[in-house]
């Protein structure tokens, strides 16, 4: 059969083929809806309302599974503004992905675009909300930052986590028996159930897997996130599974027919999202090159350190006064792309203010100065040569004291 002939096939949707074709399509269409879920948590979540608090939204990594938004808070930022910022993720995805489930979906008629917009609407509603319960139990999950931040107890968030997440199931599931009852033979009890397991398959199937995989490599915190993400899940899921199809009953209108075009477009779009996860962000946090905006703002920089290396330089004069020369240089070990490049993006603008104030407590502790003294120390700024730990970096950050200020 040659490609022609291939793309004008096409297959019985209530065949046990045309099942079949289902399922891989919604596989298919459930990771490219994830991206954009994620896409619009840490870019419209995150992103945009640190720039409308005043703060700065410079990167961003991507994945169908997760992400991050490299953000810097101002410091006159409130509590509550920056609770916001942290759940802002979560509430953008649950307002958008009420709006396409109640308004956009009812329009749509043709099978692809439907499939599509019922699995982001899965990703949109039913995971968000299971993030507001799990992003307790992870340690740079959004709840918990918003609960440190607030200093208030999680009950509430966890609560209304869980009562959201089962409301979304049904509701989702309610839809999607609907949606798909146009194009197949559901009057069956029986056949009904089966479609809605097909139809919940891909997010069990790809979540339930990367649990696994990754089980080995999480920390304890990390492995409970897993655990109880994926038991939530298959427990509302069951229930909906077991519930909607003895209390829906929908009216099929027409006999569809999968055609092979559909699904070859559905493939090509599919592969242009691998290639633009793999090229543009990665495949892993570890392995991230994602997106830098623009330069972070300097005091961004303490951010992109896992240890500092430095020396001392001290002139004595026949007056009996010094002066010190503290280099300092901020190092990262094994950083991703993304971070490497944001790091680099220091080398000529330091946080100088940061760097005098380590300098003015290292020559305090240093000369076993009064805290008075060290605080009247002027300073100058430069480049130098930092050694340490058998390394030289030509970049260090030279904070000179003026030759009287030492005593």
């Amino acid at each position: 059969m040659g490609i022609r002939e291939l793309l004008r096939f096409d297959e019985p949707a209530d065949s046990r083929e045309g099942k079949l074709t289902i399922l891989a399509l919604l596989m298919m269409l459930y990771i490219v809806a994830m991206f954009f879920s994620v896409t619009i948590h840490e870019v419209l979540g995150h992103g945009l309302f640190t720039v409308l608090l005043g703060g700065e939204f410079y990167a961003f990594y991507l994945s169908p599974g997760s992400g991050f938004a490299s953000l810097w808070f101002p410091p006159t930022l409130t509590r509550a503004g920056a609770a916001l910022i942290y759940m802002a993720g979560i509430l953008v995805q649950l307002a958008i992905g009420t709006l396409v489930l109640f308004l956009v979906l009812p329009r749509i008629k043709n099978v692809i675009t439907g499939l599509f917009t019922l699995m982001f609407c899965v990703s949109m509603l039913v995971y968000s909300s299971l993030y507001l319960v799990m992003g307790y139990f992870y340690s740079s999950g959004d709840t918990l930052q918003a609960v440190r931040v607030l200093g208030v107890n999680p009950e509430p968030f966890l609560v209304a986590g869980i009562m959201l997440t089962g409301t979304f199931v049904l509701m989702i599931s309610t839809s999607a028996l609907k949606f798909l009852g146009r194009f197949l033979n559901l009057e069956d009890e029986k056949t009904r159930f089966r479609m809605l397991a097909i139809f919940w398959m891909p997010s069990i199937l790809l979540h339930g897997i990367f649990s696994i995989i990754f089980s080995a490599t999480l920390t304890g915190n990390e492995f409970i996130y897993s655990f109880l993400n994926s038991a939530l899940l298959l427990l509302f899921v069951g229930l909906a599974v077991f519930l909607v199809p003895e209390m829906l009953e929908p009216e099929r209108q027409t006999e569809y027919r999968i055609p092979m075009r559909s699904v070859f477009t559905v493939v090509i779009c599919f592969a242009l999202l691998l290639a633009c996860w793999t090229v543009a962000f990665g495949v892993s946090r570890e392995d991230a090159r994602g997106i830098m905006i623009h330069d972070p703002p300097v005091e961004a920089e303490i951010y992109y350190a896992d240890y500092t290396i430095g020396n001392a330089e001290l002139t004595v004069y026949l007056n009996g006064t010094v002066r010190a020369d503290i280099i300092l240089r901020n190092r990262m070990e094994k950083p991703s792309s993304l971070e490497d490049q944001l790091y680099h993006s220091f080398d000529l603008r330091p946080d100088w203010e940061r760097y005098i104030a380590r300098s003015r407590n290292i020559l305090i502790t240093m000369f076993n100065l009064p805290r008075a003294v060290g605080e009247n120390l002027t300073f100058s700024t430069d480049y130098g040569t930092a050694r340490a730990l058998g390394t030289e970096d030509e970049l260090g950050r030279k904070s000179t004291t003026d030759r009287k200020s030492v005593v």
